[in-house]
This record gives C-alpha cells, structure tokens and sequence, in this order.
C-alpha cells in the first residue's frame, strides 16, 4: 500500500511539476505528425467498406471529368457526359460493395476502379508513349500509397484518405466545368459603328448567308506545301464547279489571327480586338469571343437596323458557337450535341469497336443548307435574315474521306487532338475534299432556292502542318499556311471591290453592310496579327496579306 502511494506521489507530483505544454512551434515534425495520424485513425469517418467503394467510383468517373473539364469549351451538351458519368459511378459502386464481400474492401476498391478507370481511358493505353504513362503512373502511385501508409498508419486508412482525396478531384473537375465559366460580355443591341448603320430600310433586302469553315487553308498553298511531302492535294474541280454557280474566289484571302476564338470574332465585329499597342488577357479574349459568336456582333446588330432576323447554327463540337435562343431569331437544325457527345466518350473505351453509324451526327454544309430551308419553308417570314454558321470541317478531328464516306476510326476526341501532325495531312486532304464538294452540292441548293443571296464561304483560319503552336517562330511558310484561308464569294458586280484589304476577313461585315445599303464599302486596313497560342502575346506579321506565287 504505501509503494503505491508512494508511486501514486510520485505520479502526482510528476504531473503538477510538469512544464507547460509546449507549442506548435516547439513540437518536432514526428509529433505533428503522429497527432495528424491520430486525428485520422480515430475521427468519426463511415465505414472503411463504403468509403473503399467511393474511391472505386471516383477512379472511374475520374476519366470523364477530366474529358469534361479539360474541353469545357468544345463540349456543347455536357448532360450526356453526366449521365454516363452517373451509370458508370453506381455501377462501379455495386461491383465495389459485392466485390468487397470476398475480398477486403481496399483491394475490391482498388481493383473496380481500376478496371473502371481504364475502360474509359483505352486510347492512352494504345498511345506509343504507354509505356511511360505507365510507369510514371505506376511509380507516382506507390509512392504516394506509402506516404499516405506512413501518415496515417494503416492500409485500410490510407485507401480511406485516398478515397476520400479522388472523390474531391473528381467532383472538383465537373464543378469547375459546370459552375466554373465566366459570363459573357454582353455587347448592347444596336451598339453599331456609324460607317456600319443602316440610316433607312433598303428597298432591296437579299437574305445573307455566312459560313464559316474551320481549319480551311487555301487550297494553292495547301497543293504546294503538300506537294513538298509527297502528297497530293487537289480542289480544283470543286472551285471550278461554284465558280460555275456565281462564286469568285479570293486569291489573297487573309485571316487576320491564326485561331478562331480571335479570328471569328474580329470578323463579326469588324475590329482588331487583340493589338499589340491593346492586348488582350486570355479571359478577356474567351469572353469577347463567346460573346460575338452567340450573336453578339457588329454583323448581327447592324443587319437588324436594317429588319432583318438573325439565324444561327451551331458548329455541334464547340460550345462557344452553340446557338443562344435568347440572342437567335432561329436556332437551325438538330446538331445532335448528344450523339457528338457520346461519339466523343465512346472513342475512349472498347465501345469504340462496335460504334455505329447512329453516334455519327455531324452538321456539314449540306446538312445546313437543307435545315435551313426546312426551316423557312414550316415556317415561313416575311422578312429577310442572316444565317451564321460555323462548321468544324475540314478541321480536326477528321471525320470523313475524300469520297464523303466515314472513316472506320473517325472520332479522334474533341478538339485537344493534335490535328497538326505531319501522319495528319492525309486525312486532312480527305476531310478538305469532303467539305469542297458539300459545298458544290449545298450552294447549288440553296441557289436554286434563293437567287438572290449574298453568301460568304470563308476559313477562319489555316491548317497548322508547318505550325508549332507552342514554340512558333512564325517564319513565312509558317504565316503562309496559317493565314492563308479559303474564301469565295457569291453576291451582285457592284457590290465587289478592287481594293486588296476586301479580301482580309475583317472587311466582311463591310463588304456586305455596303452590298444591301448600294454603297462603297468603308474599309478597314488589312493586318496579320500572329497572337501566340500560349501566351496570347501579340505582334503584326512583315506582310498584311498572302499574296498569290
């Protein structure tokens, strides 16, 4: 008794002579440590079983959020991806929750997830670099697994942190993508440049009609670079045919930027928004851009000073061309946003091996022209409209051969595919000879239609064979190709000008205020703008237009 009160003493004492206890700043690392892995072990977490098979659901959604975040932009209809996102998650969480009945919920975890991870990520398995991909996979993996065992003391709670860290990720990429995009800059109706104003009605109203084609480089400069690599690249029966329908040519057609969320937008408004004396941030370049290609324009605004509605088409890939009902008198067509969707995932997984011709919807010249005289003729008007729409082809992704038939692997992905590479030019030659002789077969439509209609076949830009988007030095044959765009022209003699700067993109709007208004058009002065890819830094190129060799 008395060595236990002795000992008790001594306890006692110990602990009222004990010093204060020290602070964070005096604690060693290993104590910070220890308490976090405390903290974690006996913290009140669900079941390791249901947070295992939470990590099996984000390691197979995690796939498709990084698809949706990373193309936010091209992606018009994420709902699609979601559902997918949804099915797969619940079915991974029941084979994960089964799975784990036999085998600890970890391992089932681990092994459902992968398995999910892996059926939507197979063309990064097929990808030359796999090997790599693999190991830096593999190796960053378990290392982080041994800190994470290390840090909080057990497997089965490592998988929990580890479980609980994917979720977040992967919630955090479809959040981003959702809830993450900026408004637009809303451009005031009627906010027109004077020299762009209708002061009156015209008497004589045709309806106006611009495509855009994207990636559309000038077949003589294509049929000369391609020439030097072996390949042949001919459109000229295709340029002779709508020559043959009233078109004209640009033979110095010039792009103004060489991408389209700049190039599009400086069309429509008729202005140089990126300058080297004015630039632009990145986020202001996207929200001008998305603002002018819902409708948001110079063009838009100033033909309805004139009474005309405004007709929209959607590009299907992009979402920042997708038609704004709120904007668009008319939203053309059914571009089947969810079977473009799909197509896109499909590409992805094994599914790819069976997809079908039904996941396949695509808007192309011919399918334009003919929705919208559908369109007109269900519901008739009165007044005369513009039609905009921008049309993905012959840019990237490939989707069709020369003959217009489909490619047996034709959905690359959306738009982060490198499009550009040299293997590429093939099938770019294909797409392009596609999309030409849609041309000829939708504009003799649409003539025979409508006689009168001014209509504007133009790129945004050119193709990117020569072109290091990264690391671009702009060297001629660079600028040459890039800069150098398709462009033919069908509207009245007198509406033409001699003038070299009305075949640069920025005069469109010019060109066809002057055309319906009988007047000179007020022409801007041409430039190059080279905006870099990365960076958006900006400079003028040594020549303001392509010039014909």
């Amino acid at each position: 008794m008395s060595a236990q009160r002795e000992g008790t003493g001594q306890s006692e004492g110990a602990v009222n002579n004990e010093e204060a206890a020290p602070t964070l700043r005096t604690r060693p690392v290993s104590w910070i440590i220890a308490k976090l892995r405390g903290l974690l072990i006996v913290s009140p977490i669900p079941a390791t079983r249901i947070l295992s098979a939470l990590m099996a659901v984000a390691l197979t959604i995690l796939p498709l959020g990084l698809l949706n975040y990373a193309n936010s932009g091209a992606i018009a209809d994420p709902a699609p991806l979601f559902e997918i996102a949804a099915i797969a998650g619940l079915v991974a969480l029941i084979s994960a929750v089964l799975l784990g009945r036999v085998l600890a919920p970890h391992v089932a975890a681990i092994l459902v997830g992968a398995l999910g991870y892996g059926f939507f990520s197979l063309s990064w398995f097929e990808s030359s670099s796999t090997m790599s991909l693999l190991v830096v996979w593999a190796v960053s993996s378990i290392f982080g697994g041994l800190v994470l065992v290390w840090l909080v003391g057990s497997a089965r709670w490592a998988v929990v942190t580890a479980a609980i860290a994917a979720t977040l990720i992967a919630a955090t990429l479809f959040g981003l993508s959702i809830f993450g995009t900026a408004e637009r800059v809303d451009i005031a109706q009627g906010d027109v440049p004077a020299a762009l104003a209708f002061s009156e009605v015209p008497s004589v109203r045709p309806n106006v009609y611009l495509f855009v084609l994207d990636g559309f480089a000038r077949p003589d400069i294509t049929t000369e670079q391609f020439a030097e690599h072996g390949h042949d690249f001919d459109l000229s029966g295709s340029i002779d045919a709508l020559e043959d329908l009233g078109f004209i040519q640009d033979l110095e057609g010039t792009a103004n930027y060489p991408q389209t969320i700049l190039s599009v937008p400086s069309t429509l408004n008729a202005k140089y928004h990126h300058l080297p004396e004015a630039p632009l941030s990145g986020r202001d370049i996207w929200l001008q851009g998305q603002a002018a290609l819902s409708g948001e324009n110079t063009l838009v605004n100033s033909l309805r000073t004139a009474g005309y509605e405004y007709w929209h088409s959607s590009s299907v890939l992009w979402a920042t061309s997708a038609c704004d009902a709120d904007i668009a008198d008319r939203c053309i067509g059914n571009p089947g946003t969810d079977t473009e969707t799909l197509a896109a995932v499909w590409s992805e997984t094994p599914l790819r091996r069976v997809q079908g011709p039904d996941l396949d919807t695509v808007t192309d010249p011919t399918t334009v022209v003919a929705d919208t005289l559908a369109s007109r003729d269900a519901q008739p008007t009165d007044e005369p409209y513009l039609l905009f729409s921008h049309i993905i082809s012959p840019h990237h992704p490939y989707r069709f051969n020369d003959d217009c038939s489909r490619r047996p692997d034709g959905v690359e992905g959306l738009s982060f595919v490198e499009g550009g590479a040299p293997e590429f030019r093939p099938l770019y030659s294909g797409a392009a000879t596609c999309v030409a002789s849609q041309l000829e077969s939708a504009m003799a439509e649409l003539i025979e239609r409508d006689p009168t209609a001014i209509i504007f076949l133009q790129a945004d830009h050119g193709s990117s064979f020569e072109v290091d988007p990264e690391n671009n030095p702009w060297d001629e044959k660079m600028v040459r190709e890039r800069m150098g765009i398709f462009r033919m022209t069908r509207m009245p003699d007198h509406c033409r000008s001699d003038d070299p700067a009305a075949q640069s993109l920025v005069n469109t709007v010019p060109l066809i205020v002057g055309c319906i208004a009988g007047e000179e058009p007020d022409l801007i002065e041409s430039r190059i703008l080279l905006s870099d890819f990365v960076t958006a830094d900006v400079r003028d190129a040594d020549r303001p237009l392509i010039e014909v060799r």
